[in-house]
Protein backbone atom coordinates (compact mmCIF):
# COMPACT_ATOMS: atom_id res chain seq x y z
CA UNK A 1 0.00 0.00 0.00
CA UNK A 2 1.15 3.49 -0.70
CA UNK A 3 1.07 6.56 1.45
CA UNK A 4 -0.45 9.97 0.78
CA UNK A 5 1.70 12.82 2.06
CA UNK A 6 0.38 16.35 2.47
CA UNK A 7 3.10 18.97 2.59
CA UNK A 8 3.87 22.45 1.37
CA UNK A 9 6.40 24.15 -0.85
CA UNK A 10 5.44 27.78 -0.12
CA UNK A 11 6.80 28.75 2.31
CA UNK A 12 9.39 25.95 2.23
CA UNK A 13 8.94 23.20 4.82
CA UNK A 14 12.14 21.41 5.83
CA UNK A 15 10.21 18.56 7.47
CA UNK A 16 8.29 18.00 4.22
CA UNK A 17 11.50 17.99 2.18
CA UNK A 18 13.21 15.65 4.65
CA UNK A 19 10.25 13.27 4.60
CA UNK A 20 10.26 13.09 0.79
CA UNK A 21 14.00 12.39 0.86
CA UNK A 22 13.55 9.66 3.49
CA UNK A 23 10.74 7.96 1.57
CA UNK A 24 12.68 8.16 -1.69
CA UNK A 25 15.79 6.66 -0.08
CA UNK A 26 13.75 3.82 1.45
CA UNK A 27 11.91 3.33 -1.87
CA UNK A 28 8.52 3.80 -0.22
CA UNK A 29 5.60 4.33 -2.60
CA UNK A 30 3.82 7.62 -1.87
CA UNK A 31 1.79 10.38 -3.47
CA UNK A 32 2.78 13.93 -2.51
CA UNK A 33 0.06 16.56 -2.35
CA UNK A 34 1.22 20.16 -2.00
CA UNK A 35 -1.16 22.27 0.10
CA UNK A 36 0.22 25.36 -1.64
CA UNK A 37 -2.32 24.40 -4.32
CA UNK A 38 -5.71 25.82 -3.28
CA UNK A 39 -7.73 22.70 -4.15
CA UNK A 40 -5.34 20.47 -2.19
CA UNK A 41 -5.44 22.94 0.72
CA UNK A 42 -9.24 22.70 0.88
CA UNK A 43 -8.95 18.88 0.90
CA UNK A 44 -6.28 19.05 3.65
CA UNK A 45 -8.45 21.37 5.79
CA UNK A 46 -11.16 18.71 5.91
CA UNK A 47 -8.85 16.63 8.14
CA UNK A 48 -8.65 19.44 10.72
CA UNK A 49 -4.91 19.05 11.07
CA UNK A 50 -2.63 21.97 11.78
CA UNK A 51 0.82 20.77 10.74
CA UNK A 52 2.60 19.32 7.75
CA UNK A 53 3.78 16.92 6.66
CA UNK A 54 0.70 14.81 7.31
CA UNK A 55 0.86 11.18 6.22
CA UNK A 56 -2.09 8.89 5.55
CA UNK A 57 -2.21 5.19 4.75
CA UNK A 58 -5.44 3.50 3.67
CA UNK A 59 -7.33 6.65 4.70
CA UNK A 60 -5.99 6.62 8.25
CA UNK A 61 -3.73 9.32 9.65
CA UNK A 62 -0.27 7.93 10.40
CA UNK A 63 1.52 11.06 11.62
CA UNK A 64 4.28 13.33 10.41
CA UNK A 65 8.00 13.14 9.80
CA UNK A 66 8.87 11.75 13.25
CA UNK A 67 6.34 8.93 13.06
CA UNK A 68 7.34 7.97 9.52
CA UNK A 69 11.03 7.98 10.44
CA UNK A 70 10.23 5.31 13.04
CA UNK A 71 8.03 3.27 10.65
CA UNK A 72 10.30 2.97 7.62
Amino acid sequence: MSYIVYGRSVPPCSFCDNLKTLLDEKKVDYEYKDISDEDVFVEYCSFRLRTVPAVFKDGAYVGGFTEMKELV
